[in-house]
């Protein structure tokens, strides 16, 4: 209901608010919350799991819903706010968001396609904002790919302006990902380059994973196979460690015996691997 907050959705599980505030759903070891502000985006990224909304122009959350909901989480001493959506650069009250985010004594990440950073006059809203981080999602190395990936002219150029404009962000901290799709999976090392352009930055690489239709149907159409994926990576790891000095991560979602054991040896000795555990140490919410 809006301009309420009546249940949460718990990484691991779902409880009403009575239940989180009492504690005696579940154990919670709450630190960060992700706030879903609106449903548009301007990409048709066609694995995207905000697919089924159609993108609406019209599902903005309301301004007095949002701060009741960021209040709520930092009354449970959550202590970080990721925004996400739809793209939520276009969400009409996003600067209004992240300043009482940080009345809150919370830190605030906006996750993006970074496309809106293009625009000089909206890069030096976000420098001068109370943003304290950018999680921005990567969706190939080339003119061609990213149109591929999101029917947009341009976006390639747009995204390199973007980054070039980031590079010069002092106060506010910027990472960079990527899902690695049957589209963009061969240009692994013309996505590292794009990031190399932010030349103190890091990678995130993940891997494509079902998304859900109206029916509830899954889709895996833009899956990779996993042996063939692994392969790629491997092979790939040498060039994206010299093209990254090193600065990357793998958000590791198949099943480790699929990997070569060398392979897995070097990236978990230089602590290159990040795991799904925090779905189950239940430590955040998302609304």
């Amino acid at each position: 209901m809006p301009g309420s907050v009546s249940a949460v959705i718990l990484l691991g599980g779902i409880a009403t608010v009575q239940h989180v505030k009492r504690g005696i759903y579940m154990k919670l070891n709450l630190t960060g919350m992700w706030l879903t502000v609106n449903r548009f985006c301007n990409f048709r990224c066609p694995w995207c799991y905000a697919e089924s909304t159609k993108y609406t122009k019209n599902g903005n959350i309301p301004l007095e819903l949002a701060k009741k909901i960021i209040k709520f989480g930092a009354d449970l001493g959550i202590q970080e706010v990721m925004l996400i959506g739809g793209e939520p650069t276009y969400y009409q009250n996003i600067f209004d968001v992240i300043d009482f985010i940080s009345t809150q004594s919370m830190k605030s990440t906006l996750v993006t396609n970074g496309y809106r950073f293009s625009d000089i006059s909206f890069f030096n809203k976000i420098k001068g904002s109370k943003l304290d981080s950018i999680g921005f999602s990567l969706k190939g190395g080339s003119e061609e790919q990213y149109f591929a990936s999101t029917k947009v002219k341009n976006a390639y150029m747009k995204i390199k302006a973007a980054i070039k404009n980031l590079s010069s962000l002092k106060k506010i901290l910027v990472g960079y990902s990527v899902v690695l799709s049957k589209e963009n999976l061969e240009n692994l090392e013309e996505i590292a380059n794009l990031v190399a352009m932010d030349s103190t930055k890091w990678l995130l690489l993940s891997f494509c994973v079902p998304t859900i239709d109206e029916e509830g149907i899954p889709i895996k159409d833009h899956m990779p196979d996993q042996s063939e994926t692994i392969k790629i990576v491997v092979d790939k790891l040498p060039k994206l460690d010299q093209i990254l000095h090193g600065q990357f991560t793998i958000e590791q979602s198949f099943p480790n015996c699929l990997w070569p054991k060398d392979t897995m040896d070097y990236l978990v000795k230089n602590n290159k691997l990040r795991f799904g555990c925090h779905v189950q140490r239940r430590s955040g919410l998302i609304f």
